[in-house]
């Protein structure tokens, strides 16, 4: 079977800290007792060009990848393609899960997926999105960088498939391929690896997500005939997402729980 390691996009800031922690306390702990390396990765610096990502300070402590570049949401791309080279370069694995804060993995299902050789080292897998360029360019705030009139019409036409950042597997191989890369683009870390990798949207392995609410549990969601359906097509993420950001802690406690 292929090895594997998981990596959790991470922050240092609140709310965050309590959304790591309620995941200590669940799913990292179940992974953990099955002897799976899970990381978490933080920025603890300023920079957030990608092209830096071979050259800047990387540090593991206690479980999370310390990167010398922004913590904040320009910094992800950076921190995610320098997390991912750390872990391919110092860990045998095929390949790497990538997830975030607001994410419960359920990991009796992910590892069916991975006895079951659903992922390996070419694999490039998640929910598939489309955005284009320039939407992505000025959702971080760098439209400023198409400084002309041709690199405005470039990016406006141009259509990124990516694989969705709550949670994406890529392997080694498919890392290597995205390396190749003469420059990067700053972009948020999901589309930055669609857009440089330039993959058709079937060429993306599909995968399945669960989204909850705090008004799923009261109505018992997970004892409905969409979830069995989701876990019989092997599905194992749940994405816990809602406006009261505190919600969401507690419904990654409460699937601890549950699972």
């Amino acid at each position: 079977m292929p090895k594997f390691a998981i990596l959790v996009l991470s922050s240092k800031r609140d709310p965050y800290v309590s959304f790591r922690r309620a995941q200590e306390e669940t799913w990292v702990l179940d992974a953990e007792r099955e002897g799976i390396q899970v990381f978490f990765t933080e920025g603890v610096g300023e920079n957030i060009d990608p092209n830096l990502y071979k050259n800047i300070d990387v540090t593991e402590n206690m479980g999370t990848i310390e990167v010398d570049c922004s913590d904040a949401l320009k910094g992800t791309f950076l921190k995610t393609i320098t997390s991912l080279r750390y872990i391919f370069s110092f860990y045998d694995v095929d390949y790497v899960l990538r997830t975030n804060l607001s994410s419960f993995i359920n990991l009796s299902q992910f590892l069916k997926c991975a006895s079951d050789s659903c992922f390996n080292d070419t694999t490039y897998a998640g929910v598939v999105g489309k955005t284009r360029t320039l939407r992505e360019l000025i959702y971080i705030n760098e439209f400023y960088k198409l400084s002309t009139l041709s690199s405005f019409c470039d990016f406006w036409a141009r259509t990124v498939n990516f694989a969705s950042g709550a949670a994406f597997v890529i392997g080694r191989q498919k890392f290597n391929d995205l390396e190749r890369a003469k420059r990067f683009r700053n972009f948020i870390d999901d589309v930055g690896i669609g857009y440089h990798l330039n993959v058709e949207r079937n060429s993306i392995q599909d995968l399945e997500r669960f989204s909850l609410s705090r008004q799923d549990f009261q109505e018992d969601i997970l004892s409905s005939r969409s979830h069995k359906i989701f876990l019989q097509n092997n599905g194992f993420h749940y994405r816990c997402k809602n406006t009261n950001r505190s919600d969401d802690i507690q419904l990654i406690k409460r699937l601890g729980e549950y699972f």
